[in-house]
């Protein structure tokens, strides 16, 4: 099975559109919109660390697979929970 080419995302591709988010002022007005947004994000993040757990499991062999899934698993996956969770003091 051959995967899609997809787009690995790491936490410096994410990093402004997580700040950009937390730092939009929410109204009645952009809730519906700032949530798909958010939500899209997420899924993004989600989608990346399965894409690179699933590339790594059909080659066990690849070691850049398993670099990428490493460094998704340490850095990016970590950044994107703090980011989630921990809204930006500013």
């Amino acid at each position: 099975m051959a995967l899609p080419k997809t787009q690995i995302l790491q936490w410096s591709d994410l990093e402004a559109r997580y700040a950009e988010l937390q730092a939009r002022p929410l109204t009645g007005g952009n809730a519906y919109s700032f949530l798909v947004e958010w939500s899209d994000l997420s899924k993004t993040v989600a989608e990346t660390g399965a894409y690179l757990q699933l590339a790594s499991d059909l080659n066990t062999t690849d070691q850049a697979a398993q670099e990428q899934l490493s460094h998704f698993y340490r850095v990016t996956q970590p950044a994107a929970t703090i980011a989630e969770t921990c809204p930006d003091p500013g």
